[in-house]
């Protein structure tokens, strides 16, 4: 939480302790000091604590406290996305939980109800306000949205139209509840075990945000990860799955010790996979055995158990691969862009039809506003960065691929194209396709989004593959780190995965203390310790068909056409 948003939180729960006149100050300040405490730090309780102490005097002083409440709440949509909006009702929910308070025992029907009063000047969705009232609550048969609704316990109990996730163990259940709108997912826990999110214990019967990136664990229990259960409610289609499987493959190109050695991987659809690795490991060799440009010396590609390499046009439409250097043509605009990239490769789709595909891509990829502009040269861009890596990522999604191939996304972008890239190509994946991404050194954020991290040592040489929060906490057992049992900070959560790079490579010292050539671990030797504490990751997958690529290929006259049109237009502009 945001320095900001610790304050109009601050605020909100002043305002709204006076305005229903049922909470005692003493407790709101006991509530105050665990949350502050835990989420934020010991030496800033006392501080905080007199900064709501001056809210709610200065509140109590008003003759007025549902304006002032209304007057927070106005400041607070100007401010904050959705998301934040939720984050703080969440939060207020939270407390009333702890005070043992119900919502529904608050006087005044529905319409003058305190909580329904601070989701209509929030301007929330009032679909997803009411799911989480409920969810808070504990009444998930009063759900009405159930579809958005997820239940992990150790038996299904079976509820009409509610997802269920087995998790043998468990004592108890937890549940999940999607708010589309803000694109956050909450968990609420009725049980005895000891379970941990981030590290952290899960209380029974408080709601959670469960963060992409994150898992809740406990000993003995299968962990539950966020793209576990987010799959599930995004509902795949079970026929249109695809699987991808890299069975030890090895490539070495002629002369060199440069390539992939022995490696294994797989992913299907639903999931964002990484691959981490420094300058010249074999990222983007990897990347094109995947895809089918190369072909491995050893080993085999499977898509849904079929080998790729074997009838590679049978999948032209299956797979996409989004290169690190944009292949946009300067003198067209956005717009011509996308349009003429997908007449080119789109055969089974009437002109009108297009346009209006094309135009729903750029809307849904915040290219809009910039539709009309041109490209560019580098001298004279038109475009920014980001947009530029988002126009090239709606020119290879809009013929729906199945799976889809990016080579290092988030080069020369700033933090926050890179991270607004990354969340673009996370809910492609949701959506149901396997993305898989080579990226050099990604932030906390990013890292977090991955369902699985591939990594990739010096001679092509895998040393691990998992989730990303476990990669941190493997390497640090594995070079006996003091703080190997934290995988990030404890307050926020975020991570350092340039931590990974500098245990890999870590250097021995000499006798007059200075690092030397010579790495602690080699990579044969990062490589057996990975083999020795993991099974081969992989899954077993039977044969079966790939799903039909929803746009056929045109043939050669419909696409010499529209190369012959942009052709056309690009020298007619470049005068």
């Amino acid at each position: 939480m945001s320095e900001s948003m610790l304050i109009s939180f601050l605020k909100m729960l002043a305002g709204f302790s006076l305005y229903s006149k049922n909470q005692p100050i003493k407790l709101i300040r006991k509530y105050l000091a665990g949350y502050i405490e835990q989420n934020i730090g010991k030496k800033l309780v006392e501080a905080k604590i007199k900064e709501f102490d001056h809210f709610y005097q200065g509140i109590q002083e008003s003759q007025d406290v549902e304006n002032r409440l209304q007057t927070i709440c106005k400041s607070i949509t100007i401010e904050y996305s959705q998301q934040q909006r939720f984050l703080l009702l969440i939060y207020l929910l939270n407390f009333f939980i702890f005070s043992q308070n119900s919502i529904s025992t608050l006087k005044g029907n529905a319409k003058n109800d305190v909580l329904d009063k601070l989701a209509l000047w929030l301007k929330l969705n009032q679909h997803d306000f009411i799911n989480c009232k409920h969810f808070a609550l504990g009444k998930l048969h009063a759900i009405p949205q159930k579809q958005n609704l997820l239940i992990a316990a150790a038996q299904n109990p079976n509820l009409s139209d509610i997802q269920f996730i087995e998790r043998e163990g468990i004592k108890g259940y937890l549940s999940f509840l999607y708010i589309k709108s803000a694109n956050l997912l909450i968990l609420n826990y009725n049980g005895t075990s000891r379970l941990t999110l981030n590290e952290k214990p899960i209380y029974s019967k408080n709601i959670y945000i469960f963060p992409s990136g994150q898992l809740i664990s406990v000993k003995g229990i299968t962990p539950i990860y966020y793209g576990d259960v987010m799959r599930a409610l995004l509902h795949i289609n079970e026929k249109e799955i695809i699987n991808l499987a890299a069975d030890d493959i090895t490539y070495r190109y002629p002369g060199t010790q440069q390539g992939i050695k022995e490696l294994s991987f797989s992913g299907q659809s639903g999931e964002m996979h990484g691959i981490l690795g420094g300058s010249g490991v074999g990222k983007s060799t990897l990347l094109k055995l995947l895809s089918g440009t190369l072909e491995p010396n050893k080993g085999r590609v499977l898509i849904n158990g079929n080998n790729l390499h074997k009838n590679l046009n049978h999948y032209k439409g299956t797979i996409g691969v989004l290169q690190q250097e944009e292949c946009l043509i300067e003198e067209l605009t956005v717009f011509e862009n996308l349009y003429l990239s997908a007449r080119a490769s789109m055969a089974n789709i009437t002109d009108e039809e297009l346009v209006k595909l094309c135009k729903e891509k750029l809307f849904e990829l915040e290219l809009s506003d910039c539709q009309n502009n041109r490209v560019g040269p580098p001298e004279n861009r038109q475009l920014s960065g980001g947009q530029r890596k988002r126009l090239a990522i709606a020119m290879e999604i809009i013929r729906e691929p199945k799976i889809l191939l990016v080579d290092e996304p988030t080069s020369g972008l700033s933090s926050t194209d890179s991270e607004m890239v990354m969340n673009i190509l996370k809910n492609i994946a949701l959506k149901g396709k396997l993305v898989i991404v080579n990226i050099h050194q990604p932030s906390s954020e990013i890292f977090k989004l991955f369902d699985s991290v591939l990594i990739i040592d010096k001679g092509g040489i895998p040393i691990y593959m998992g989730h990303p929060i476990e990669a941190i906490l493997h390497f640090k057992r594995e070079t006996n780190k003091v703080d190997k049992h934290a995988s990030g900070c404890e307050c926020c959560g975020t991570t350092k995965p340039e931590q990974i790079f500098e245990m890999v490579e870590e250097r021995t010292i000499d006798e007059f203390g200075h690092k030397s050539l010579t790495r602690k671990i080699s990579p044969e030797e990062w490589h057996k310790k990975f083999i020795k504490n993991n099974s081969k990751p992989s899954r077993t997958v039977e044969k079966s068909n790939i799903p039909k690529s929803a746009y056929d290929i045109p043939g050669f006259k419909k696409q010499f056409t529209s190369f012959f049109r942009r052709n056309l237009i690009t020298k007619v502009r470049n005068k």
